[in-house]
């Protein structure tokens, strides 16, 4: 009996002693290894880049987590020297975050050097981008597009997963011309899925997805997907979105109102729409608004920036009849057709492709009211006469043709006297 007490007494101890070893070993990686690993990435990014970090702590989640907080991702230059000492067109970005990462495979990392991650998070992140339009363009470089990034980075990283929650983007640019831009996308919530750059991995799971939700300005409720597959050497890839209720107004900011001939000036968006297909050179697609009560000015082309007063008064009565027939709601379906700028990241594709949907969008508006208006009017006097010239050329060419006819024929009976 007492040797059964002395075995178990002996069992505890050495569990007891065991525990405390696996503390005493965190407990030290967290105080002597984490800040050597943390000051390793920060002079890295510092020596190899134009930018500099900041990293509050670094600490374990259990034996396969990670929690970064206080990260800060930043130029190392204000923006005004920032752009004085490039003197080109680029993007100033800030980034902070708390990240936390799940799941690690250590075993992965030690015997292959591949890096695996059940899931990333990224919390309360807040990413700002400043641009100035003013400066010249910087030196051509080409951006590859995700799919191709993925297919030739070295390292191997794969993430199933990667969660953002409750984000926040803030774009501002000054403008070669007009009043400075400024657009904020806030409560930003998306999931990526099969993140990675294993060429195993991804022949098993080769569709990257990213879907994401969150407001515009504030006030605007909008929803978007991103499609992919990474085995893809052409980089096809799909983009759908939907947009609540806005003002109108906002398209001001998307189209140039002096060569589109056309401003808006009041009415109301129900719902935005739109799908297109993208590969690395060129997207199409289309673009579906609901909108209502929508009042548009033409400009004048005599008088640049000013309204030509006569036709935005036509303009406005026929949108108007247009409304009434419709209960007050109408639709528009524009084209989407954008080519890549291949020194561009994708966002800026994304842009350009969104941007032309609602240019072709709001110029069908217009269109539409102009065809009322002709079929409203008498066909003035200047058409007629047109097409009885038009009859009149048709005539002469027939004659033409006929004393061709006739003059072969001659010439046969002249070959055979």
């Amino acid at each position: 009996m007492s040797v059964r007490k002395s075995k178990s007494k002996k069992l505890r101890i050495f569990f007891i002693s065991l525990v405390l070893i696996i503390l005493l070993m965190i407990v030290g990686v967290t105080l002597f290894f984490m800040p050597y690993v943390k000051s390793k990435i920060i002079s890295y990014v510092e020596e190899n880049t134009e930018y500099k970090l900041k990293i509050s702590t670094i600490v374990f989640n259990g034996l396969n987590g990670l929690e970064i907080d206080g990260v800060e991702f930043r130029p190392k230059l204000n923006v005004k020297e920032f752009y004085e000492a490039d003197n080109t067109e680029r993007d100033w970005i800030a980034v902070k975050a708390h990240i936390s990462i799940y799941g690690i495979d250590w075993e992965k990392y030690i015997k292959y050097k591949k890096v695996f991650a059940d899931k990333i998070s990224l919390t309360e992140t807040d990413i700002y981008i400043y641009r100035n339009k003013k400066m010249p363009d910087a030196p051509y470089k080409y951006k590859s597009l995700p799919g191709t990034i993925l297919r030739h980075t070295t390292l191997s990283i794969t993430v199933p997963l990667v969660e953002l929650v409750k984000g926040r983007i803030e774009y501002e640019e000054i403008a070669e011309e007009g009043s400075p831009i400024n657009v904020v996308f806030s409560k930003l919530y998306g999931s990526l899925y099969h993140l990675s750059t294993d060429s195993i991995y991804r022949l098993e799971q080769p569709e990257v997805i990213l879907d994401g939700k969150g407001m515009i300005m504030d006030s605007i409720d909008a929803t978007m997907k991103y499609k992919f597959s990474s085995l893809d050497k052409n980089n096809t890839f799909t983009f759908e979105g939907n947009m609540g209720h806005f003002s109108a107004t906002i398209f001001n900011k998307c189209i140039d109102p002096v060569l589109a001939g056309i401003e808006i000036k009041s009415g109301a968006i129900e719902k935005l729409s739109l799908f297109f297909q993208g590969n690395d050179s060129i997207a199409i697609g289309k673009m579906d608004i609901d909108y209502e009560h929508l009042k548009i000015d033409v400009l004048s082309k005599k008088h640049p920036g000013k309204k030509a007063v006569l036709k935005t008064f036509l303009s406005h009565i026929l949108i108007s009849k247009h409304d009434k027939r419709n209960e007050g709601e109408l639709e528009s379906d524009g084209e989407i057709n954008a080519t890549r700028n291949t020194d561009r990241f994708i966002f800026n594709y994304w842009w350009k492709a969104v941007k032309s949907g609602i240019v072709s969008s709001v110029v069908k508006v217009h269109m539409s009211a102009d065809k009322d208006k002709d079929k409203g009017e008498k066909k003035p006097s200047l058409r007629k006469l047109k097409r009885k010239k038009e009859k009149v050329k048709e005539k002469e060419e027939k004659a033409k043709e006929k004393m061709k006819e006739i003059q072969k024929e001659g010439e046969k009976k002249d070959s055979l006297l």
